[in-house]
């Protein structure tokens, strides 16, 4: 089998097709000496017809006629499933990162709450001892009896 990695693959039958706008591909276009890895081409070749970039019109045996969609041409021009693969792993840094800060902003938001409660009960006790002891002389006068 090829050791290269499955995306790469992709691109290479991408690459193959968009070569010329009829693209025949025979089953030793990868290799012609495993049943295994007819198959494994035929999962590639089933992976870019399920997510649209090619269309196959005439399937036997030994070949196909396969046509590049224009979503195909359009996704091989942006650079296939590679550049794809970069991109999604960009987003998934992205994403951990954006989920790293609203965590964090999340912690200051309740330890504010927190912060603002406590201001908020000296405030009330202020309060309640300014409406028992109005000025520093009642409050003289008060410990003084």
């Amino acid at each position: 089998m090829n050791t290269k990695p499955v995306t790469q693959q992709l691109d290479d039958v991408l690459a193959y097709i968009a070569t010329d706008d009829d693209s025949v591909i025979n089953a030793d276009y990868f290799d012609k000496k495993s049943q295994k890895y007819r198959t494994y081409y035929l999962s590639l070749r089933n992976k870019l017809e399920k997510d649209g970039y090619i269309f196959v019109e005439k399937i036997n045996e030994y070949n196909i006629t396969a046509y590049q969609t224009i979503e195909g041409k359009l996704f091989y021009e942006a650079g296939g499933y590679t550049s794809q693969k970069v991109r999604d792993d960009l987003l998934i840094t992205q994403n951990a990162q954006a989920l790293k800060k609203t965590q964090t902003n999340e912690l200051r938001v309740v330890w504010g709450t927190w912060f603002a409660g406590l201001i908020g009960l000296l405030v009330l006790a202020w309060s309640v001892w300014l409406w028992f002891y109005p000025t520093l002389s009642a409050f003289k006068k008060a410990c003084l009896k």
